[in-house]
């Protein structure tokens, strides 16, 4: 993400620490050489990606697009399950609003608190996705079945398994529907970026339920495939310069293999100590998200 203004005060220099940061992107790897003065590796990050050529931010609210389950662009190899009812309640029937076969996706076993049961979606390619709506099995008026809650699990290469999706305030649960037929729009705040999507029925009793959906989005054509950096510092209520929406790997303070509040396509504002959006007090002005280098 990419502040309005590129100026870096020497306070915001003096509560920022670490040695190094890394991208990792369909571009030639850019690496950072120690600093043998103050550590600064989340600043120099920033300044980094703020140097490409022609950087600018991309548009969530243009990212919109319906992906392809309600209109057969995602084709019905592309959709399985862990488990179905019967083949007339296969994954592939787990279409927006559409009410072929039975009318949904339905697992073969009753749902817990346990979360077992999936509906995946292969999208192939990186999309950045921005939200769902999710029904449950209209069946032709006789369906009385829907899923009540549900988590995200997505997927991408470079992961070694699959990262369950949370919002800015750490809430991984999405409230899904109360009837089988009326639809239910979750945003995703932050966005995903994606190759694979999974939906996980939730239920706090034992119930049968079914589901249909359609994901929204856009293909992500920004280069980046992830960044290595330190941690962020956190300096009591006054200051968290934490990275609090990477989905990547976090071991010893050090970020890795995976994507955060860089490339989230939000704005931070030019006093680093304002939270105007609820993204952390104190967060950085950020890069900008875009990575086009000149032709």
């Amino acid at each position: 993400m990419r502040s309005e203004s590129s100026t870096v005060s020497d306070e915001e220099e003096q509560v920022v620490g670490s040695p190094m940061a890394q991208v990792t992107s369909s571009m030639p790897v850019l690496e950072t050489r120690r600093d043998p003065g103050p550590s600064r590796g989340l600043l120099i990050g920033v300044l980094l990606l703020l140097s490409l050529p022609r950087c600018h931010c991309f548009d969530l609210g243009q990212c919109t697009a319906a992906l392809g389950m309600e209109n057969g662009e995602i084709p019905d190899e592309d959709i399985s399950a862990s488990s179905m009812y019967d083949p007339s309640l296969g994954p592939k029937h787990a279409r927006l609003r559409q009410d072929k076969g039975g009318g949904a996706w339905c697992p073969k076993n009753m749902v817990t608190k346990e979360g077992k049961e999936y509906l995946e979606v292969n999208l192939h390619s990186p999309r950045i996705l921005t939200s769902t709506r999710t029904q449950g099995r209209f069946g032709n008026g006789h369906g009385v079945e829907y899923t009540e809650e549900y988590f995200v699990e997505y997927w991408r290469p470079g992961f070694n398994k699959w990262v369950r999706w949370r919002n800015r305030r750490g809430m991984e649960l999405l409230a899904g529907n109360n009837n089988p037929y009326s639809e239910k729009e979750q945003v995703f705040d932050p966005a995903i970026v994606a190759t694979k999507v999974r939906f996980i029925p939730y239920t706090s009793h034992m119930r049968m339920v079914c589901i249909r959906v359609e994901l929204y989005g856009c293909p992500w054509i920004e280069g980046l495939v992830s960044y290595s950096m330190p941690q962020g510092i956190k300096r009591g209520s006054e200051v968290d310069l934490s990275d609090r929406t990477y989905d990547g790997r976090e071991e010893a303070g050090y970020l890795s293999g995976g994507l955060g509040q860089l490339v989230d396509g939000q704005k931070g504002p030019d006093n680093f100590r304002l939270d105007v959006s609820g993204n952390g007090k104190g967060e950085l002005p950020r890069a900008a998200t875009r990575l086009t280098p000149d032709a």
